[in-house]
């Protein structure tokens, strides 16, 4: 049970009536107050009907200093008011049909919700039109709170610990705990409803903050500001990754493999997608320099690979500005290296915000988005998926998948037309800048270019050649370049590598002369062999470093093992898929090489201004 609250008219308090100053001395019937001068001379009186008749002021009688007294002051406009309450009061029916209606009106007279006009009539049933006078107080009415200091600290302090967590309470639960706390404490629990409005009044931000976390919050309640305004196309551009919602099947075997990766490009002013890279290993800087060698080349070999028109995709050329997150792909020497040659700037977004890179990010959830309607989709959580059997209903490989993506990216969404575009799709707003004089930047040199995007290594000459990774390469050039040197004076060289085909390695000649090719030693094979199943062989191969051994003879054996286990295991049937798919894109690139520009591009036949430089 609450504690019964005092009364306004308190013992030992001072109260002046007509200028003559007063100390109550018994005020337990504040119609019959006995009331004592500062001469000693006691007298009885109505205190309720004093209070009705003007203003009047009361002080504690232990603080004399004028300047300490607590007033309560009512204006005549408040004791109206309060005298207007109270006739309405002694007018309430008793009936209890009308009764209710009654206060119904009052309710909309008077601003005040049921439990407020219940608490107003008992205290003037208990005091009089005093007992109105609180309401004119600070203390409680709209948006204030009327408990103690010590119980609206302990009622937040539970909030925050079974509330604003991780793993909250639901709002019941929270509810019951803290009046069970409060029990405990031998203390009176505050109300239901008190408590509900308590957890009402949390701002969504500081909810979705405690229980979700900063980036949800942020993902949920940001404003859009622009942060990205760009007004040409390739002015600025963003790059992310993001796992594909689909359980896919080997090419070969159709048993499960996994999921894919997508990479993917996108142009802020025109929103048309640049380029995309679709792969099952982890998203790397290889993934990354396969897609921006796709947003960069024209796209006649992707167009004819998915039985796409000609003139279906026609965007290429280099960026000004390359957006994204944090990720080490993004933010690695071989980054540097590629934005240094092409002159490309690169710009990072604040860690933990994604909302910067809102352009890519809405791309990327358009395509997972499309992918959800293929069979053997995961959806994007465990909800959105019900009791849907991902992996019983798969039925696509990795290049199914690609044909998909790239059918729906170029077909369907750079040709969408967008309200933020005018109406226009990005292909036409990509056209529209083309005729109206802009024209995008190609790379200087298509050597420069190519190997901006391969991984390299600084590394001296030794009598057995170069060491790479753990790998010896040679060629008669090597002779030559080490036999200028001067004596305890090994230079490094720079040495470029192409993680797919690790055959050959291209030399960097020291006086910019040229590139030379080196070999691998101990490799018989003529086919691509990846780093990654170099690695494997050299593992397998139980003579090594000891001796020379044929990687090649390593690498058959520890192929001849992958495949008797991707008959059962879907991590072995993953790696055949990935280094299948890693040996098909390496020939591709031996039919290309010494054609140009790569990509069907004839980088010599390029009009003149896509290879002119822009110097600003």
């Amino acid at each position: 049970m609450a504690d019964k609250k005092s009364p306004w008219l308190k013992m030992g308090m001072s109260l002046w009536i007509h200028e003559t100053k007063f100390k109550v001395i018994d005020c337990s019937n504040p119609r019959n107050s006995i009331l004592e001068t500062e001469a000693g001379n006691r007298s009885s009186h109505d205190v309720v009907a004093l209070f009705s008749s003007g203003h009047v002021k009361l002080t504690d009688t232990k603080h004399d200093d004028t300047s300490r007294i607590a007033e309560l002051s009512v204006s005549s406009d408040e004791l109206e008011r309060a005298n207007a309450i109270a006739k309405d009061f002694d007018n309430l029916p008793h009936e209890y049909g009308k009764l209710g209606l009654a206060m119904a009106d009052l309710e909309a007279k008077y601003k005040a919700s049921r439990p407020t006009l219940a608490r107003w009539k008992r205290d003037y049933l208990a005091e009089g039109v005093p007992g109105l006078f609180r309401q004119f107080g600070k203390k409680g009415g709209p948006g204030k709170k009327r408990l103690n200091l010590t119980t609206e600290a302990m009622i937040q302090a539970d909030i925050k610990k079974l509330y604003l967590v991780r793993t909250p309470k639901s709002m019941d639960e929270t509810i019951r705990l803290i009046r069970s706390h409060f029990a405990a404490e031998n203390m009176s629990p505050p109300s239901v409803g008190t408590i509900r409005n308590r957890i009402r009044a949390l701002s969504e931000n500081e909810v979705l903050k405690a229980q979700k976390g900063s980036s949800v919050a942020r993902d949920q309640l940001h404003v859009s500001q622009d942060e990205h305004r760009a007004f040409r196309p390739l002015q600025e551009v963003q790059i992310d990754h993001t796992p594909i919602d689909l359980q896919l099947l080997s090419s070969e075997l159709r048993q499960l493999i996994g999921k894919a990766q997508v990479t993917l490009i996108q142009d802020v002013y025109t929103r048309v997608i640049l380029g995309l890279y679709i792969g099952l290993e982890h998203p790397s800087f290889l993934s990354v320099a396969n897609a921006l060698r796709e947003a960069i080349f024209t796209k006649e070999d992707v167009l004819a690979q998915f039985d796409l028109s000609e003139d279906a995709w026609p965007t290429y050329g280099l960026m000004e500005m390359l957006h994204s997150d944090n990720a080490v792909e993004f933010d690695g020497r071989q980054m540097d290296h590629f934005c240094a040659v092409n002159r490309v700037e690169k710009q990072f977004r604040p860690i933990g915000h994604k909302e910067y890179g809102g352009h890519v990010e809405s791309s990327i959830k358009a395509v997972v988005k499309h992918v959800h309607s293929l069979p053997g989709t995961t959806f994007s959580n465990i909800r959105e998926r019900g009791d849907y059997g991902s992996e019983r209903n798969a039925q696509i490989d990795l290049q199914e998948l690609r044909r998909i993506v790239y059918r729906w990216v170029v077909n369907t969404y750079n040709r969408k037309e967008r309200d933020e575009l005018g109406g226009l799709s990005p292909l036409q707003m990509w056209q529209k800048a083309i005729d109206e004089g802009w024209s995008p930047r190609m790379p200087v040199s298509y050597d420069d270019f190519r190997y901006s995007l391969l991984p390299y290594e600084e590394r001296r000459i030794s009598r057995h050649g170069i060491s790479l990774l753990g790998f010896k390469y040679s060629a008669p050039c090597l002779r030559h370049w080490r036999a200028r040197e001067k004596a305890r004076e090994r230079k490094k060289y720079r040495v470029y590598y192409d993680p797919l085909d690790m055959r050959r390695a291209d030399f960097v000649h020291p006086d910019g002369s040229g590139v030379s090719k080196i070999s691998l030693i101990s490799l018989t094979s003529e086919s691509p062999i990846s780093l990654e199943e170099l690695k494997a062989a050299k593992k397998k191969s139980a003579r090594y470093p000891k001796a020379t051994p044929d990687l090649h003879l390593s690498y058959q054996d520890e192929k001849a093992v992958l495949q008797e286990a991707a008959k059962k295991n879907k991590k072995a049937r993953k790696m055949l898929e990935q280094r299948a798919d890693s040996k098909s894109r390496a020939q591709a690139d031996d039919l290309h090489e010494g054609e140009g520009f790569g990509s069907g591009i004839d980088y010599s036949r390029l009009p003149d201004w896509a290879n002119t430089v822009d110097e600003s």
